[in-house]
């Protein structure tokens, strides 16, 4: 227990309540012998001092959270010595310490307020207490908070690797399907197509005027509801000028890509 800590602490409340401190060197150990204790001791010591009160701080049972302290005080011109033992919790020393000392710094000494404070600090309990259960709900609450964003991540991540086996499916489909999905002649602009047309075309003699030669076309075509690339063709010429005459054609045809890169 670091007993300055404890007298600087007993220090800054006298202080507080608008009394001049004047500390002596190093805390008082309750082993000590030369403690003062009757009041003409406190006397002795507040009059080479020059002061009105006398405050030994004696600690004892002291652990991690909290400490008892026997507060020693003698009121000089009355020639008086009190004592009072109080717990102090730590979280809540500086109001403890004030608390008791205003009680005991007074020429009326120590009432039956002031003896109320003595034995456990309630009141730095169950400030405890409320700042444990504000802990343990922020602890909560942060936990909440990292396994939230835990799963949030690990939802990010099963989406993002289900994305990426959609898209590596869907690429193995489309290269195992790109053969039979390949551009074919087909029959998109429907079943029957119907082409006509005239020309004429100049003949070359040998030795004079081959003249002219005219020439009208009919062409039809026919395909057939899924058979892509089959169409019945069928065809009808007539020749006129220099020469006359027709002609026409019946068959068919069967257009396929054997490749799946469009050619």
């Amino acid at each position: 227990m670091d007993l300055d800590r404890v007298e600087d602490a007993v220090a800054d409340a006298v202080r507080a309540l608008s009394h001049e401190a004047l500390t002596e060197s190093g805390g008082i150990d309750m082993e000590a012998n030369e403690l003062p204790e009757t009041a003409n001791d406190m006397r002795a010591i507040a009059e080479l001092q020059q002061a009105d009160w006398v405050v030994v701080p004696i600690v004892h049972d002291h652990g991690e959270r909290a400490y008892y302290v026997t507060l020693r005080v003698g009121y000089a011109p009355l020639t008086r010595v009190e004592e009072l033992d109080a717990e102090v919790r730590r979280t809540h020393e500086a109001d403890r310490l004030r608390a008791i000392l205003q009680a005991m710094l007074r020429p009326e000494g120590v009432g039956e307020d002031g003896l109320a404070l003595a034995g456990e600090d309630a009141e730095g309990r169950r400030l405890e207490t409320l700042g444990d259960e504000e802990a343990r709900r922020e602890a909560e609450e942060q936990a909440r908070l990292e396994a939230e964003e835990q799963a949030r991540l690990e939802a990010e991540e099963q989406a993002r690797l289900e994305a990426e086996a959609r898209a590596a499916e869907e690429a193995a489909q489309r290269e195992a399907q790109a053969f039979e999905n390949r551009d074919r002649y087909g029959n998109a602009d429907g079943l029957t197509h119907l082409q006509a047309g005239v020309s004429l075309r100049p003949l070359v003699a040998s030795g004079g005027d081959g003249g002219v030669l005219g020439t009208f076309t009919v062409r039809v075509g026919r395909g057939f509801e899924g058979i892509n690339g089959l169409e019945l063709r069928g065809g009808f010429d007539v020749f006129y000028g220099t020469a006359s005459g027709f002609s026409f054609f019946l068959g068919g045809a069967y257009l396929f890509s054997p490749f799946a890169t469009p050619l």
